[in-house]
């Protein structure tokens, strides 16, 4: 055959093609942020998919993700090819991406000419160290929020130093306190939660009170200060976080009856629903109504000491007579159950079953590192202060792992 009967006879050919032959284009992406009102079929419905494949995507869906849940603001992304074939435009469904949270993806994909498979995928995430500092203006919580420091991180540092810090007596304006956190991000930067507390100090009055985070040759974790003594003490200096004492232990007149009467325990004040913590641990022996306390619970703890907590307007679900509670468990949530003027927690401690002013408490660590663990919890300081050092308040360190 001749050079040019070969040139004629392909030009031919692609004539034809591009009357006859479907031609498909890829590469078609259609991205959409939910509005009030919207459902995923009218989105891939609006794109100009049919209706055939909307549903077999959505079916697919089902089978890991219930569409229905698709929240406005959500960010989906539909991606589509095009068939041309005899003068007409159709368009193809291949794939949905959308993501559920920060954490999870969600895919669907065309498997052939009439279905759809779908798959869940988790986001991995990574560990990042944040330094940053707060000083106390008027609490701590205003003063960790404006620093930027997480509310679960400030909440965490509260209970830690709550065995030795009372923060409604002790703090003053101008404290200040350091943090070195873990800050769970995504592959993008998306900070997606809070991991633990690796090193804090708070500076009350001119004095240092720094913690570390260690592990010990148990594998246990715990907080130890600086002489690798154990700052879990046998008993909180208060069982309720950022209340305030309204009245103290000892003679007063009563508030409703009017008459000089023995207050046998300290009350803070603090709204409703506020968590109580159980101030040690040990075995709940009354739990209730009791009277004047109104709800009441009584926790029997070593060396012939109990606590009690009063008119609270609840207890943490699960708790019985007779259980075991961990200190610094959440165990009910203050009212104003009994004889009470207004929401707060009564709360008192008692010694071989007589009140005694629960601030005359001297509490002792329940553990204190020794021998080859307190040397390699030394060392384990050592490089805890290097890493501090290093790092500017509100700085981001290098990433430690992926989860």
């Amino acid at each position: 055959m001749k050079k040019s009967n070969i040139r004629y006879f392909i030009v031919l050919f692609n004539f034809l093609c591009a009357v006859f032959c479907p031609v498909i284009s890829y590469g078609n992406i259609y991205e959409f942020e939910v509005k009030q009102g919207d459902t995923l079929s009218n989105i891939i419905r609006e794109v100009g998919i049919s209706a055939t494949d909307a549903a077999n995507a959505i079916s697919a869906m089902q089978d890991i993700y219930n569409p229905g849940k698709i929240r406005v603001g959500d960010k989906i992304k539909i991606s589509y090819s095009t068939l041309k074939t005899e003068g007409e435009t159709n368009k193809i469904l291949v794939g949905i991406d959308f993501s559920p949270s920060k954490l999870e993806k969600v895919y669907v994909r065309r498997a052939d000419e009439d279905s759809f498979y779908a798959k869940k995928v988790e986001v991995p995430t990574a560990k990042r160290l944040v330094k940053a500092s707060a000083q106390i203006e008027s609490t701590l919580f205003g003063a960790t929020k404006k620093s930027g420091i997480p509310f679960d991180i400030g909440n965490e540092f509260v209970k830690k130093y709550s065995y030795d810090v009372d923060f409604q007596r002790d703090l003053r304006k101008g404290n200040t306190l350091d943090v070195l956190y873990e800050e769970v991000v995504t592959p993008t930067g998306d900070v997606v939660g809070s991991g633990e507390i690796l090193y804090a100090n708070l500076e009350l009055n001119d004095q240092s009170y720094p913690i570390y985070r260690f592990r010990t040759l148990d594998g246990s974790y715990g907080y130890y200060n600086e002489d690798g003594e154990s700052i879990e003490k046998s008993f909180l200096r208060t069982p309720i976080d950022g209340a305030r004492i309204t009245s103290g232990f000892g003679k007063r007149r009563h508030p409703i009856l009017g008459y000089n009467k023995m207050h046998k325990g300290l009350d803070f004040g603090a709204p409703q629903g506020t968590p109580i913590y159980a101030a040690g641990s040990g075995v709940v022996t009354k739990i209730g109504r009791n009277g004047g306390y109104g709800n009441y619970i009584q926790i029997r703890h070593g060396n012939g000491y109990s606590t009690a907590y009063a008119h609270l307007k609840g207890f943490k679900r699960g708790l019985k007579k007779g259980g075991n509670v961990k200190q610094g468990q959440i165990i009910g949530y203050v009212g104003t159950t009994g004889r009470s003027t207004g929401p707060h927690l009564h709360y008192e401690v008692l010694k071989h079953d007589r009140q005694i002013n629960p601030l005359s408490i001297k509490t002792v660590a329940v553990n204190k590192l020794e021998g080859v663990q307190l040397g390699i919890y030394s060392q384990h300081v050592k490089m805890v202060k290097r890493e501090v050092s290093k790092v500017d308040a509100s700085n981001k360190v290098a990433v430690l792992e992926i989860n």
